[in-house]
């Protein structure tokens, strides 16, 4: 499994020299990517984390990472413009894992046929239901409550503060919100910080809204 990995981060190495980076693995073991301070380093807690992001790919990492299998340690910008700049299929693995890489896209191809779908079921009901017991901004998504006496409107923004100083926004960047709902975090984004966005929804009723 360690050498798939390796076959996999070699020549993702070879794309971006500038971006050195290393890996530990469960047992200890760890292999440097490049020369010189490693911008971010990786850190396997199973042999199953590689297993599932090998045929997973970025969903599979998604999954990893938010579980606690794999942890991520510096610069995590570096990390996703790495994977965000080539496609795993490019790499040099062997026929089989391509192929088995392959049938998960293949196999994720009905999800995504059907997301549309299910976003209408569930989102396109109107959004007067919605105003009945979300906050004005109509963000269906979790709340930041600093203080006990926060109404659900200030959590909201709380929250939207939060993640824009995470973010570092800097007026003229554009922010991509993927999901975006009723734009709640893009119109804060917008008018608070000066960035431009773009918003992409499945959802009929969210997009006649924005």
């Amino acid at each position: 499994m360690k050498s798939k990995l390796n076959n996999l981060f070699k020549p993702l190495s070879l794309n971006f020299p500038e971006t050195p980076f290393e890996v530990e693995f469960w047992d200890g073991i760890k292999e440097k990517y490049g020369s010189g301070k490693e911008s971010f380093r990786l850190v396997f807690k199973n042999r199953g984390a590689i297993k599932r992001i090998l045929s997973g790919g970025s969903i599979g990492f998604g999954e990893e990472f938010m579980k606690g299998n794999v942890l991520v340690e510096g610069n995590l910008q570096d990390l996703l413009k790495m994977g965000c700049g080539k496609n795993y299929i490019d790499f040099k693995l062997s026929l089989k894992d391509k192929l088995k890489i392959f049938y998960h896209y293949l196999s994720s191809l009905g999800t995504i046929l059907n997301a549309k779908r299910n976003v209408s079921h569930h989102y396109d009901i109107g959004n007067d239901f919605y105003s009945f017991w979300l906050d004005r901004t109509l963000t269906y998504s979790c709340a930041y409550f600093k203080k006990e006496n926060d109404s659900l409107d200030r959590a909201q923004l709380n929250k939207y503060e939060h993640i824009s100083k995470k973010l570092q926004l800097k007026k003229g960047e554009t922010l991509v919100d993927i999901g975006c709902g009723w734009g709640g975090m893009m119109f804060y984004a917008a008018e608070n910080y000066g960035v431009k966005c773009e918003g992409y929804t499945l959802s009929e009723e969210q997009y006649n809204y924005l």
